[in-house]
Order: structure tokens, then sequence, then C-alpha cells
């Protein structure tokens, strides 16, 4: 009888402890309701996009020019590739570009193969071998002669110049302004429509950065004269999602 009595205890011990824990689980799932509606209902907003862009001028272009050879004897190739590209240097040099803003380090060597239509068959033709020369002319107005001196070495390859600006940390953040200033000029115009006014703003979400140099066509590579090189201006732009608090003429008067 007393292992009996002893079972029964202890399943009144554990039917207790279950009924306290069902109620406190009730209690809770009983609080998640009550809290839930007024978390799903959000705050009235409007949000609207703007954009804003700033003029500036480059300052600095980045060149990257090409010499390839095709052949057989790949040390004969890449000499006289060698003195291209020392040539090149010696002429950036005297223009007074700077020795550490010119990389010549670049060297590619791959198999050259057509195929021949008659035989059917890839044919082989040795090797193209490859060097590109990567500078910086830090002074835009030295950039025509730059490009004089490039086109004197035989390159097989001219990408256009990559202009850049010291300016343009601070253009994109005057461009950010303009961005949320448009943006609120158009809420502002909805809200007037609307019958209510704006509040704060409560997100401000990036959706572009623009950076438009001026159309490749125009850059001239093969001017002889630098006075006839002219970079023109860059175009540093920002777009924007705006989204500011709704106030109700009732709340203002509150």
């Amino acid at each position: 009888m007393a292992m009996i009595t002893g079972t029964t205890e202890g399943s009144r011990i554990r039917s207790s402890s279950l009924t306290s824990w069902r109620g406190v689980l009730v209690t809770l799932m009983l609080s998640f309701w009550l809290i839930a509606p007024a978390q799903a209902q959000e705050s009235p907003a409007i949000t609207m996009q703007g954009a804003g862009e700033v003029p500036v001028t480059p300052d600095t272009a980045e060149l990257v020019v090409g010499f390839a050879e095709r052949g057989w004897d790949i040390a004969a190739l890449e000499k006289v590739l060698d003195g291209r590209v020392t040539g090149l240097v010696e002429a950036l040099l005297a223009l007074g570009i700077e020795s550490d803003s010119i990389n010549t380090a670049h060297l590619s060597i791959n198999p050259a193969s057509r195929y021949d239509q008659n035989t059917r068959q890839v044919v082989q033709e040795g090797f193209d071998v490859t060097r590109n020369v990567t500078f910086t002319v830090h002074a835009i107005d030295q950039l025509g002669a730059a490009l004089s001196a490039v086109t004197a070495q035989k390159v097989t390859q001219v990408n256009p110049p990559r202009l850049l600006a010291s300016a343009y940390e601070a253009a994109y953040r005057e461009a950010l302004s303009l961005a949320v200033a448009q943006a609120r000029e158009r809420a502002t115009a909805v809200a007037a429509a609307g019958g209510f006014q704006l509040g704060d703003i409560v997100r401000v979400n990036p959706t572009a950065t623009l950076s438009r140099p001026m159309p490749e066509g125009r850059m001239a590579l093969a001017a002889a004269d630098s006075s006839t090189y002219s970079p023109g201006e860059m175009v540093v732009g920002a777009q924007l999602t705006v989204t500011f608090s709704i106030v109700h003429p009732a709340e203002t008067a509150d």
C-alpha cells in the first residue's frame, strides 16, 4: 500500500505542475493576441523618389593601352614588345608623368589558332603575346599629349580614358541633398492635394549612384595636338526613396 500511495502522490505533483504550465501558456497566448494587432498597425506614411545631379570637372585620367604580336618565337616577340613598352614609358616620363603612376606588369601569352573552312580543322598559328600599360595622368591638360605619345608607339589597343574627379565625394554628398529635397517637394505636393501634412523622415533608401562622363565618342583619341582634347564635365548623381510620416489636420490641432 505504501508503494501505491507514493505513486499516487507523484502523479498528483506532476498533474499540478502540468496544470500550472498550461496556465502560463494560455496567458502568453492571450498576451500575444492582444499585442499583435497593435504592432500590425503601421503609422501612415508616404514614400517618394528623388534624384540629384551635380556636374564636376575631371582633373585626372587613367588609360590602359595594349601592345600585341603574333608568332612562334615567344622570346623574340617579348623582345619586340619590351622595346615598344620602354619607348612609351620614356615618352610618358618626358611629359612629367611620375613613374609610380605607370604600371607595365601585365603580360599574357596565349596559343593562336584559326579555323580552316576548306579542311575543317583548327590550324595553329603560333602565340599571341600581349603587354598592357596602365598609367594615370594627374594633370588633365597633359592628356592630349599623352594620347599622342601612345599612338606614336604603334599600340594595338587604346581604351577610352577613364576620367576621375578629386571633387567626386563632395559632389556626391551635394547630389544626395538634392535628391532628398526633390523627394520632399514631391511628397509635399501630394500632401497638399490629399489634405494632410508631412511629418518627419522615417526612412531613406539609396537606390542608385550615377557617374556619367562625356560620351566616349568625343574622346578624340587620335588628336595630335593636346589643345584639341577637351575632357568636358562629369555628372555625379544619386537616387533615393524617402519615406515621410503623415500628419492629419486633427492631429496637428491636438
